[in-house]
């Protein structure tokens, strides 16, 4: 609602302005307005604002100046409302409605944000008229330089996408940035977590789930694996109880469906659905169990969220379900095997992901007939962080508190070793980010 108030606040400003000024920018066949990075990285006003000129000065460098015309930060501001900062719109239809207002073809924009010790800069184009995504590119650094590096590819490499937009040839883009491994998510940024409640709903999109029997399994990794960590200790895990999980990762249309918005930042129908808190999934899980007629599986106690367990509905796996789901009885490093090449035919990570996500289930499945076990989007899973027990565990749930909920299975662009089934991490219950999806499971009551 505040966005909606916002643009009716800059459209009523900026009206008489643009009677005056579209005029001198009309001779350009195309204009671009570039909007200031949204700093989630706690960079400083100076620092965002100097990547985003830098993004600026790196479109009109890779377009053809007879061609386009790239808004200068002072003709953009002089169009809008004094004190408005072109980093306050938070969504993408804001976003081109600020586009459309400045009389813009395309609108880029973008965001940084910390992400472990990196600092990662995300930039996309939309189309104003049509408010289609045409696309994103993305860099990575762990100093501020090496991100001010990574600017004029990612930047050349959207100059590409709109000339194709455009009906251009396009231009020969440079191989994709190369990124260093994430380990660890728990310096992301928060935001404040969702308080989640009923909300009107909309029609849902069907989905797939498989039936996975209980039984017993080796959870961790042993010693000898490559790549592991200290906190995999290997241990017995019996989980006495079946249950459903989502053969893919919750897409962006099924999100859509129960929700009624688009929070991804890679946008696709087909793709995961990702840049949610873990509360956002709870409430999703909450709102799809009262589509189909089932019991709401979570509540909220004195502010936190509990569990029923004899609930009929939708929830987010255990972390113990999701590795038990995961290996579908292996026990090597991936679902299918020890070696790379295993790994890419099951995954989208950084070796074959062209740095974005992609459409849910387009590579190989487990034995279990589950996709994207491994790669595309970390998943939330139920439980709090904690040190494994060291010998035997039933029905393992995890702490009643802590800092960090479990995320599984590696992203897009991760290396090999954060995307092992036996990869232990976690997130702050707040973070959001374009890495971070989820599927959902049900139990089964014999």
């Amino acid at each position: 609602m505040q966005a909606q108030k916002d643009t009716s606040i800059i459209l009523a400003g900026v009206f008489l302005a643009l009677l005056v000024l579209l005029p001198t920018l009309a001779s350009a066949t195309k204009i671009i307005s570039v909007l200031d990075l949204n700093n989630r990285a706690l960079l400083s006003e100076a620092e965002t604002s100097y990547l985003t000129d830098l993004a600026r000065d790196a479109l009109a460098r890779n377009l053809p100046l007879q061609e386009f015309t790239i808004m200068t930060r002072e003709s953009i501001l002089e169009l809008l409302p004094e004190g408005t900062r072109l980093s306050d719109c938070l969504d993408a239809s804001c976003e081109v409605e600020i586009g459309r207002t400045l009389g813009a073809d395309y609108v880029v924009s973008g965001e940084v944000l910390a992400f472990g010790k990196e600092i990662r800069l995300l930039l996309k184009v939309h189309h104003c008229q049509s408010a289609a995504f045409i696309g994103s590119e993305s860099g990575a650094g762990v100093a501020l330089k090496e991100v001010e590096a990574s600017v004029p590819l990612a930047s050349g490499n959207l100059a590409d996408l709109i000339l194709r937009h455009s009906g251009g040839m396009g231009r020969i883009s440079p191989s994709p940035i190369k990124q260093n491994p994430v380990t660890s998510l728990d310096d992301w940024i928060l935001k404040p977590e969702t308080q989640f409640g009923v909300k009107a709903n909309h029609l849902g999109l069907a989905i797939g789930m498989v039936r996975i029997s209980a039984g017993e399994f080796l959870m961790g990794s042993p010693r000898y694996e490559k790549d592991r960590d200290r906190d995999e200790d290997r241990h017995q895990v019996t989980l006495s109880r079946g249950f459903l999980l989502s053969s893919t990762e919750i897409t962006q249309d099924q999100w859509f469906g129960v929700m009624g918005t688009f929070p991804s930042r890679f946008e696709g129908g087909s793709r995961p659905v990702e840049n949610i808190t873990f509360a956002e999934c709870i409430e999703f899980c909450n709102q799809l169990s009262q589509q189909e007629n089932l019991t709401p599986v979570y509540g909220q106690r004195g502010g936190e969220i509990f569990w029923n367990r004899e609930a009929s509905g939708y929830r987010l796996p255990t972390e113990a379900e999701w590795e038990y789901a995961c290996r579908a009885g292996s026990q090597k490093r991936y679902t299918n095997g020890d070696l790379s090449d295993d790994l890419i035919r099951v995954a989208w990570c950084r070796y074959n992901s062209t740095g974005q996500t992609q459409d849910v289930g387009q590579r190989l499945p487990n034995s279990w007939g589950l996709y994207d076990m491994h790669g595309n989007v970390w998943e939330w899973c139920w439980n709090w962080s904690e040190k494994y027990p060291t010998r035997f565990a039933v029905d393992p749930e995890g702490p009643d508190s802590g800092v960090g909920r479990v995320i599984r299975g590696g992203a897009w662009d991760n290396s090999l070793e954060a995307c092992r089934s036996a990869n232990h991490n976690s997130a702050k219950p707040g973070f959001h980010g374009g890495v971070l999806g989820f599927r959902v499971a049900r139990t089964v009551f014999e």
